[in-house]
């Protein structure tokens, strides 16, 4: 139930939806106020079908669960459970030649993909889905970049789609990578660097993370990703959203970007040359932030991959720190990454080198100190 953790919707449905599972939930007499119903101080005129019911059942000498919940328990076991026909409309909703591998359809849907959108949602578009790394760093040259205006990389949408929702922002070329681009969606292990593509999705490196963690050798590197991940956002925030937005975008209290830099972990910056070739630099994130939502990427460079230096097996320890008003689904006050690397002099532990970056002092604090 995380995803649906909000002030918005307050606390009282959430525990009252909870309660509705309960072994106990038939000792619960509220109505969707909250108040039982019993000791409400409106109960005489109160025209709610629960307080009905209840007064009913009073006068019965019985008693009744009066809950929001409750009723919509019951309409799901006499409408889902009596007809289960809605188990196979995944399949029956999309047309077979989706489904099958093989098809010429399913074919096609593999090459590269122009979709105009010429609806009125969002002032129309044009949506481009780029199958290789040089299709689509061709297309960000071809429309002058992603500072032009005019053009939008997306992939979990969780920033965008704020922008053109709620800030009226409009993006006549929108670009959405496809999963064939290895170098965007893959993540690996070399001997001194775990590589992570930027349109990784944050549940698939936590994922990874945790099963890469049963090696001694990687505990050390991937765990205190793993456990920043698991209080960033929600659940389904994690499923779609990805490192590389995370990055790119800047925010100044985001959960994963100081402790990136702590680790001393490196941008990989993709682009076209004159000749088409795919030219590649490398920026340090404690370099790649610049100012408050500036950071250190080119017009038509695109984030192709993360680098973050693996932690030798001894004497060498990463820490992630957050701070929120909840731990659940909530934005940071405060975060922290910290890196400290020991050794042994004279019987005693000293610190050779510490690593330690904030974000949400002053925008994006990275502050390190080398022994």
């Amino acid at each position: 139930m995380d995803g649906n953790l909000c002030r918005c919707t307050g606390y009282r449905p959430i525990w009252d939806a909870a309660r509705a599972l309960c072994d106990d939930a038939e000792d619960l007499v509220r109505g969707p106020c909250g108040t039982p119903c019993r000791e409400c101080p409106e109960r005489d005129v109160c025209e709610q079908d629960c307080n009905a019911e209840d007064k009913k059942a009073a006068e019965d000498d019985k008693a009744v669960c009066c809950t929001s919940s409750k009723d919509k328990v019951k309409a799901y076991r006499d409408t889902f459970l009596a007809d289960q026909s809605w188990r196979d409309q995944p399949i029956k909703m999309f047309p077979k030649e989706l489904m099958e591998d093989g098809s010429a359809v399913a074919a096609l849907l593999t090459r590269p993909l122009m979709v105009v959108d010429r609806s009125e949602y969002h002032a129309g578009g044009t949506w481009f889905k780029p199958t290789t790394l040089t299709d689509l760093l061709a297309l960000l040259k071809e429309f002058g970049g992603i500072r032009s205006g005019v053009c939008k990389l997306v992939v979990g949408n969780t920033e965008v789609g704020i922008e053109t929702r709620f800030k009226q922002a409009v993006y006549p070329r929108l670009i959405s990578p496809a999963e064939s681009i290895t170098e965007l969606y893959s993540m690996n292990v070399t001997d001194e660097n775990l590589i992570i593509g930027a349109c990784c999705s944050l549940s698939t490196i936590q994922h990874e993370c945790e099963i890469l963690g049963a090696d001694p050798s990687l505990t050390r590197s991937v765990m205190p990703i793993h456990d920043m991940l698991r209080w960033f956002a929600s659940t389904q925030i994690r499923n779609v959203a990805c490192l590389g937005g995370n990055l790119v975008t800047a925010s100044p209290i985001s959960d994963m970007n100081p402790m990136l830099a702590a680790m001393g972990a490196t941008l990989t910056l993709s682009s076209l040359d004159d000749q088409n070739e795919i030219v590649r630099r490398h920026v340090r994130v404690s370099d790649f932030f610049l100012k408050y939502r500036t950071v250190d990427l080119k017009p038509t460079e695109v984030l192709e991959c993360i680098s973050v230096p693996r932690l030798g097996k001894v004497m060498e320890y990463v820490k992630p720190f957050k701070q929120a008003r909840r731990r659940e689904d909530d934005i940071s006050i405060v975060t922290a990454g910290m890196k400290v690397k020991l050794t042994i002099q004279e019987s005693k532990f000293v610190i050779s080198d510490a690593s330690i970056a904030y974000g949400g002092m002053v925008g994006f604090n990275s502050i390190c100190y080398h022994k």
